[in-house]
Parts: structure tokens; sequence; C-alpha cells
């Protein structure tokens, strides 16, 4: 049975009636459903922290128990996410709700329509205790730095020190279209929850090292990061300026672009576009429509580098951030570990 409240004073609520109330007992607070915890149990009252705006809320609104204890849900994508105290994912929220977390707001903290590919590495019936490596899920990075890392990882014999990227993300990476989203029809959004930190840290990831099992970013170079949602159907665009340690010339640049392959091309794995980047000459490319495809979406389209007044260079990189960026990027990693072995190591 739901109980009622008795007496609101700023985030702490007391209330009666609620049938076997425990501590630290998850809650619903008010008609709006507000977020809270039973901090003291009284003879017929319970004393609630409310991690929400009480504003608003008074006597005799309902208070309804969950039945769980305060918690955090673990799972695969955790690391990826951004929460706010209460471990609400701030960047689904922003997308299907908007900049402002209104009370009351509940988003599943962990994405379960997303499948993952779990490489196991324990053999059948091999003797397992606590602590024992059964096997591992392989993330990718966001789709948001697929455009530009590539073509940054070609030049790093250069030393890239200072990067300033502004993306221009597509309506697929929020997981909407133009009919789902209205508000996006004739308008921009610059603001995408969680993006920016994403784009900052997760190259300084991918160049960095394992130790002790645990990633140690790079040092260098040091990003800036402004993320922008733009009614465009798919296809992140990315708009770079950046300065190195040793500044290669022009020509260099593009012929290091040219001719790079990474890992998959060398081995010639089967979702391994060809070439994996591809320079425009033209002044107008890439473009989303015309270039999220090339290399059936999993290649990385350049264009328009030229000399910058404040940086080095300037340049646009442009990739499909839900082939490249999603399901595609995925089994091209999953490629990657059946060709060094992953999938038979005990």
């Amino acid at each position: 049975m739901a109980g009622r409240i008795v007496r609101v004073s700023g985030p702490l609520v007391v209330a009666e009636g609620l049938d076997d109330p425990i501590m630290y007992g998850v809650v619903k607070v008010g008609t709006l459903g507000l977020f809270g915890e039973i901090i003291s149990l009284g003879a017929d009252t319970v004393s609630i922290q409310v991690y929400e705006q009480t504003e608003g809320v008074g006597p005799g609104e309902p208070v309804a128990a969950t039945g769980d204890q305060l918690s955090v849900e673990l799972g695969p994508g955790l690391m990826s996410q951004i929460y706010d105290g209460i471990q609400r994912p701030l960047d689904v929220i922003s997308a299907g709700h908007g900049s402002f977390i209104a009370r009351g707001i509940e988003e599943p903290a962990i994405d379960y329509e997303r499948r993952w590919e779990f490489t196991a590495v324990a053999q059948s019936g091999s003797e397992v205790m606590g602590g024992t490596r059964l096997g591992f899920v392989a993330t990718k990075p966001n789709c948001s730095i697929q455009p530009y890392v590539p073509a940054l990882h070609a030049l790093a014999e250069f030393q890239p020190r200072e990067v300033s990227v502004c993306t221009y993300q597509a309506l697929s990476g929020a997981g909407k279209t133009l009919e789902t989203w209205p508000e996006m029809e004739d308008n921009i959004i610059p603001f995408i929850g969680g993006e920016e930190d994403k784009s900052i840290r997760e190259p300084l990831k991918i160049w960095g090292r394992i130790e002790d099992g645990r990633i140690v970013e790079a040092s260098s170079p040091l990003i800036s990061a402004q993320c922008v949602r733009v009614p465009v159907s798919d296809g992140h665009l990315a708009a770079v300026a950046l300065n190195f340690g040793r500044k290669p010339e022009m020509e260099v640049v593009l012929e290091r672009w040219r001719s790079y392959a990474g890992r998959p091309q060398k081995l010639n794995l089967p979702s391994a576009p060809e070439p994996f980047l591809s320079y425009f000459e033209e002044e107008d490319r890439p473009q989303t429509r015309l270039d999220r495809d090339a290399g059936t979406g999993m290649g990385v389209t350049l264009g328009r580098l030229r000399p910058d007044n404040l940086f080095d260079f300037r340049f646009v990189a442009l990739s499909h951030n839900t082939v490249r960026g999603a399901a595609g990027g995925a089994i091209l990693t999953a490629e990657l570990l059946q060709a060094e072995g992953y999938f038979h190591r005990g």
C-alpha cells in the first residue's frame, strides 16, 4: 500500500502509511514520482531523503516503496556513459527529453537493447574461482571520434600537439529521425550531453597504454571539442584544426593519409575498407549525403586541408556513424579479435 506525505522540509520528506518500509529503501515521492531514499524509520513514519527538488510537493501526496535498496547497475557500456548522482544517463535524457532534466524522469541506466559480442577465454570444464577471467566484451570508441582520430593517427610521427574539433552529428546518433524528432526540422542544437567529454578523453585512451589491467591515458595531444546536433539523417562530420610538434609539409600530410593502412587493412579483414582514408581535392567535399557511404560506410573521407592562422593546419573529416560508428565497427572488431587469436585462447 502506498503511503502519504506528512511533512516536507527541503529535501527531507516525512511520510506515513508505508507497508514494511526498509532502511535505505528506494521510494517514489509525490505525484511526480521523485527519487528518494528512506534514511530513518519511526514508529509510524519514515524520513526520506529526496534527490530531486521538492518544490511544489506537499502533504497528502502519495509515496510508493519500490522494494529495492539504493544501488547501481553494472554492465557493458557503463564506462562510456555519463550519469547523474542517481545513475540516470544524461546523454540519453538529453536526446530524448532536452537539455534540462525535468523532475521524475527515468531512463534505464544500461541499454538493454544493445547487444555485445562476448569473447570467452575460459574453456568448458575449466576450474574457476573468484577473480578468474571468463572472457571479455570488446567495446568500440564513440561514433563522434570516428572521423578525425584515424586522420590524426596517420600523422602520429609528426606529434600532434593541440587539436580543436567541432563535430556536426546526425540525428541517428541519438536514435532519432526528423519524423520522431520534429523539433530538429530547420534547427541546430549546440549541445549533446556527454559527447564533448568523450571526444576529449576517448582518443587519449586509444593512444594510451594498459598498466595492471587499466587504461592509462596518453598525455597528448591536448584536445578541445564542441559537439553539435544537426538535421542530417546519417554521417558525423568533424571540422578539425591542429598543431604539430614537428610540422610536416602539406604534401606529406596528404601522402600519409593516402597511404595509411591500419591493422585491419594489413590483415585483409573482410570488413576493412580499402582505402581506409580517402581525400577529396574538391573544395565542397566531403558531404554527408554524397560521401558517408565510402567503403560501404566503413571508410573515412577527408577534405579541405589548408593552413590556418592560429594552427598549423585545418581539415574536414566524415564517417558513417551507424555503420563504422556502430554495427560495422563492432563486426570489424570481432574480425580483428578472430584474426589475432582471441577466440581460441584458454
